[in-house]
């Protein structure tokens, strides 16, 4: 839910125009997200492989994968749920 409050803030301060463009940054927080996950993991946590992948193991309870998921489509959701005229008046007033 946090992060739906901060999608909500992010859209209204810096709107984005498209769906398309709203799938493009979530996949991007998506994919910083877990690159920096495994990083750590392994440089820091001294982890394992099969440590770090075992945490995304949806089929053995592990949940993680589902905010992963949210994190890539929430810009999109918040986006349609807003409606993409709020901020737009704030874009308009930039140019």
């Amino acid at each position: 839910m946090a992060f739906a409050g901060y999608f909500s803030f992010l859209q209204r301060r810096w709107p984005l125009s498209t769906d398309r463009e709203a799938l493009q940054v979530g996949a991007a927080w998506a994919a910083m997200t877990t690159a920096f996950e495994f990083t750590f993991g392994r440089l820091v946590a001294k982890q394992s492989w099969s440590e770090l992948l075992g945490s995304y193991n949806f089929f053995k309870g592990r949940l993680w994968p589902l905010m992963h998921c949210w994190i890539a489509v929430g810009p999109t959701t918040v986006r349609r749920v807003l409606g993409p005229a709020v901020g737009a008046e704030l874009r308009q007033s930039k140019q």
